[in-house]
């Protein structure tokens, strides 16, 4: 049998006179379906010269894709990426390497360093907060510091605390002379006689105390 669905066959077709208008067959690989558009039609539909024949699975105003391109043939391909939710990275056969301007792919990691490309995990962010809660801050010169008086001790300052504690505030003055300096005390400031007159006041008291008792000066 020849017709319906069956291939063009070329003793079928001059028996008949010709295929007639309006029949269908399959192509001898069974990958088109040909619709005869004329009378008495002898021509083999899969030949070079076929006539009058039309391929019913062809898509001449690209209204479908064809399996063969593998999707090659999509209008849109960046629209089609969206309507199935891939996104742009989803189809790429090459992602590159993250940047501080440019998405990526990224390498995680747990040391500290001054590299752009890599990523700090969740531990070491972690890891360099708590060592900047245990360090001192610059500006605050010391203002910081947990328990002073061991931070005075560790650093070998406890006796020159305790020496200050005993020490006279240089905003005090000694006789009305302060104490931002060297003082050179006089015998007035400490009430007493100054050298010569010690000296003199100890010649008048000899001589008087001999001639009370009656001697002589020598």
């Amino acid at each position: 049998m020849s017709g319906g669905l069956y291939s063009y066959n070329a003793d079928f077709s001059a028996a008949i006179d010709g295929y007639p208008k309006g029949v269908i067959v399959a192509s001898s690989d069974g990958s088109k379906i040909w619709w005869n558009g004329v009378e008495d039609n002898n021509t083999d539909p899969d030949s070079t010269s076929v006539s009058g024949w039309k391929n019913l699975l062809a898509d001449p105003n690209g209204l479908f894709l064809q399996k063969a391109n593998n999707l090659s043939d999509i209008n849109n391909k960046a629209t089609a990426r969206n309507n199935l939710g891939l996104g742009e990275i989803a189809t790429q056969d090459f992602i590159p390497d993250a940047t501080l301007i440019e998405k990526g792919i990224t390498q995680l990691t747990d040391k500290t360093g001054n590299s752009n490309t890599l990523a700090a995990t969740q531990k070491l962010v972690s890891d360099v907060n708590d060592n900047a809660n245990n360090k001192l801050a610059k500006n605050q010169n010391g203002a910081d510091v947990f328990n002073k008086t061991e931070f005075v001790k560790n650093i070998g300052l406890s006796e020159m605390v305790e020496l200050a504690k005993g020490a006279v505030p240089n905003s005090r003055k000694i006789n009305g002379k302060p104490l931002t300096g060297d003082i050179s005390l006089n015998a007035g400031d400490v009430g007493s006689y100054a050298k010569s007159e010690s000296d003199n006041t100890w010649r008048i008291r000899l001589i008087s105390a001999i001639f009370q008792k009656g001697g002589q000066l020598l």
